[in-house]
């Protein structure tokens, strides 16, 4: 159905923007300039920008506050590959680096195609969120069946096994963990803290 993870980021960026006010901007990775991820890098120390990971997504949610910056990292399963799903159970800690760079939150989205079995993508959804949950992961793990794009309907696994939904309450669903949830490590590490606003200026937020 998608050709790979950045078609399915174009059609989650487009989906999630239209479904909730609260979302501002929504960055793809490849808006964010190589200039621009070089600057950062040299603000986070990093003498090879090369090391410094892009997020899928980036989400700028509206608070009462301030910007709310959400680094989503997004995994798409279009067959049931044992290969490519040990792969991304390794990687699924992923996210967790978004808050060194001073992300406010850190978002995993797996998304499986629609002719992959519901009975294998809970079981495999099972084994990720239980890690999440017991070890306290200060990260949201959300993962979703498609189920018709045209109708915009998804099958709901994780938080929540839901069955058939609207693409736009899962929409509802990440903007409401990113208003509820921030970076372990802010405001109390003043580095975190400056890597933030440099990442804010990356990103032109003001």
């Amino acid at each position: 159905m998608f050709a790979n993870e950045r078609a399915v980021a174009r059609w989650l960026a487009k989906t999630l923007k239209a479904c909730d006010p609260r979302l501002g901007e929504v960055f793809l990775e490849g808006a964010i300039s190589k200039e621009r991820m070089e600057a950062l890098a040299k603000r986070l120390g990093s003498r090879i920008p090369a090391f410094v990971a892009k997020p899928d997504l980036v989400l700028v949610v509206k608070d009462s506050h301030n910007h709310v910056l959400a680094a989503m990292e997004l995994k798409y399963f279009k067959t049931a590959g044992r290969k490519r799903w040990r792969r991304a159970y390794r990687e699924f800690g992923q996210p967790l680096r978004y808050y060194l760079y001073g992300f406010d939150v850190a978002v995993l989205v797996h998304v499986f195609e629609s002719g992959i079995d519901d009975a294998d993508v809970e079981a495999y959804s099972e084994v990720v969120g239980e890690v999440v949950e017991k070890l306290k992961l200060p990260t949201a793990y959300f993962s979703v069946k498609i189920a018709d794009v045209e109708r915009e309907l998804l099958k709901a696994f994780k938080p929540q096994r839901l069955g058939l939904v609207e693409t736009c309450y899962v929409a509802k669903w990440i903007v409401d963990y990113c208003t509820e949830t921030r970076n372990p490590l802010l405001p109390s590490d003043k580095e975190i803290l400056e890597r933030r606003k440099a990442l804010k200026a990356v990103l032109g937020l003001p």
